[in-house]
This record gives C-alpha cells, sequence and structure tokens, in this order.
C-alpha cells in the first residue's frame, strides 16, 4: 500500500510538474496586451500595386488615425485610383475583437501594439498569430515588425496573404496578396509616415507630375531663347 502511495504520490508530483512548466511556456504568449500603440494625426502613405489592369485600381492610400477610445481606433482611408478617382471614408477597428467596423476580419489595417511571435491575432477563431517578429529597414529607419501570413480559399481561388506591422505602433507597413486561378498579385509598399523619423519616397503620381511640369517648364524656356 505504502508502494502504491509512493506511486502515486510521483505521479501527482509529475502531473504538477506538467502544469506549472506548461504554464511556463503558454503565459509568455497568452499574457499579451491588446491595446492600441497608435495616437491621433499619425500616419502611413502607402502604394499600391498589382497585375491587375482596371482603372478603377487604387495606386496610393493613405491611412491616417483619426480617434483612438479604449481598444478601438478609428482611421479614415483615402485612395486615388488610376483613372484620378479619389475615395474616403472612416473604418473602426477594435484590436481586441479583431473587428472593422464592427465585423471580425483577418486583414487589418491596424493590430495591438507590441505583440510578439506566437501572440494571437483577434479574433480568435481565425486562428491567426504573429508568425515572425523581426527586424527591417523602411525609409532608412530600422524597425521592429511583427508578420502574420495565411493562406485561404473561396470557391476555387486560392488566396496567400502576408502583413507586415509595425510592432510599436501596430501600423501596417506592408502586405503582399497572390491569387489563383487565374493568378494574380499585389503588395503594399510604405512611401511615407510619421509614425517613426524616416526619408520620404516621392508618391509616384505626384513625382511623375514633378517631372511632367519641370519638362514642360524647361521647353519653353528652349523655345524663348531660341
Amino acid at each position: 500500500m505504502n508502494g502504491m502511495n509512493g506511486v502515486n504520490g510521483v505521479k501527482k508530483g509529475l502531473c504538477v510538474l506538467a502544469v506549472i512548466f506548461g504554464l511556463a511556456l503558454v503565459l509568455p504568449v497568452s499574457a499579451a496586451q491588446y491595446s492600441p500603440g497608435v495616437s491621433v494625426g499619425q500616419y502611413v502613405n502607402l502604394s499600391y500595386t498589382t497585375t491587375l489592369t482596371r482603372e478603377s485600381i487604387p495606386v496610393w492610400y493613405k491611412m491616417e488615425v483619426v480617434a483612438v477610445s479604449g481598444k478601438e481606433v478609428t482611421v479614415r482611408i483615402c485612395s486615388r485610383a488610376r483613372d484620378g478617382t479619389v475615395t474616403e471614408r472612416p473604418y473602426a477597428f477594435n484590436v481586441e475583437t479583431g473587428t472593422q467596423n464592427g465585423t471580425p476580419i483577418r486583414q487589418h489595417m491596424v493590430i495591438a501594439a507590441n505583440l510578439s511571435q506566437g501572440n494571437v491575432i483577434p479574433p480568435v477563431e481565425f486562428g491567426l498569430t504573429v508568425n515572425r517578429t523581426e527586424t527591417r529597414t523602411y525609409l532608412g529607419t530600422s524597425r521592429t515588425v511583427n508578420i502574420v501570413s495565411w493562406e485561404e480559399s473561396a470557391g476555387t481561388i486560392h488566396v496567400k496573404w502576408v502583413i507586415v506591422y509595425d510592432r510599436e505602433s501596430g501600423m501596417v507597413l506592408e502586405t503582399e496578396i497572390e491569387s489563383s486561378p487565374p493568378p494574380v498579385s499585389a503588395s503594399h509598399g510604405l512611401l511615407e509616415t510619421n509614425i517613426f523619423p524616416s526619408t520620404p519616397i516621392p508618391e509616384p503620381v505626384a513625382a511623375l507630375a514633378t517631372m511632367t511640369f519641370m519638362a514642360i517648364v524647361a521647353s519653353t524656356s528652349t523655345r524663348r531663347r531660341n
């Protein structure tokens, strides 16, 4: 009997150790605090490139924080299409529940600040986590970023997503999307931000307009001299 009690005691001890060890592994990841890391007035300007050729496709986005309340961040997203059409609308992102305007989504423009590899990206039911936390350089500045990637299917279409977020603020910095069939790719790239010190990249359309203007001025000056 004493021998049996000894065995049972060992088993209980091992179970307790297993639980403690398990908690030690889980707690650093699951104990994340889901709070916004942005403030009103912060923004990112993003380019958008895609293999699609429609004139209604955006080529540029500006995402500016216009309100922060509790766990919710309201972002005004302005976009300009190839044909010059400009659209602007607000989106409310809850970084704790993972909703956009109250609807659960995967493609967040802003997530909670200071998450790390292994942390869950809400909503929990989608099963997304931070795949990697690493350092990248944007506009001449080194930043720690969180990378979230997943694959999904809708009917016969299969889509692969990669979204890179600034770790400190939670704002999106770049994306990559691939889908098939037919094969389509798209990506966002950072042009300018006031979230961290940086050297802006000239916005493509504005740069082209400046070049065109300078060419006209140069041509006019040449004609006058002649």
